[in-house]
């Protein structure tokens, strides 16, 4: 094998692109943080393929030459997503707060941020990030549902249902609001 092709060959291949995500490389340095690789020995064959390969494209993203910083939020918050859903929220976390240093007026990063904290109990880490949020696109019809929840979790029970009420009435958030509501009164 020719020398240089060898070293593209290494240079290009999954575990160089999976090892740009924990040493950033220029541009981005000062914008976005390391993505440590998760464990992913317990998932589906098929998902841990998933994941390299998402890993894969965001640091072929991150090593090339122009690379849109949308493009990059978005393959960032994918990543966030799919850790996100078979709960590897450290990984998550990390990939949503890169996704809002690069694209901080995308509403989604923030919310998805909020989910994964009130997954994890992590109630006022949630508000903030609801509230965050809510400055980006107030009208977001369950914003005052994710409020609701995690002002419950805070035990700021007026408020609370004050948020739960103001989607009590919306199609499709009804049955939500009014199970926060029934959790309310149990704790009274």
């Amino acid at each position: 094998m020719h020398a240089l092709a060898a070293v593209l060959l290494v240079a290009f291949s999954p575990l160089a692109i999976a090892a740009t995500l924990t040493e950033i490389p220029d541009p981005w340095t000062d914008r976005v943080t390391p993505l440590p690789p998760q464990r992913l020995d317990e998932l589906e064959p098929a998902t841990a393929a998933r994941i390299r390969d998402t890993r894969n494209r965001l640091g072929e993203l991150l090593g090339g030459a122009g690379t849109d910083t949308l493009e990059l939020a978005a393959a960032f918050g994918r990543l966030g997503a799919l850790y996100a859903a078979h709960r590897m929220y450290a990984g998550a976390e990390l990939a949503f707060g890169n996704a809002r240093a690069l694209d901080p007026q995308g509403f989604q990063w923030a919310y998805y941020a909020a989910h994964i904290a009130l997954e994890q109990g992590e109630a006022q880490q949630a508000l903030d990030y609801l509230d965050a949020a809510a400055r980006i696109d107030p009208d977001y019809p369950t914003l005052p549902l994710r409020r609701g929840e995690a002002l419950a979790g805070l035990n700021r029970r007026e408020e609370a249902r004050a948020a739960f009420q103001q989607v009590v009435d919306v199609a499709g958030l009804r049955a939500a609001a009014l199970y926060g509501l029934a959790k309310l009164d149990l704790l009274e």
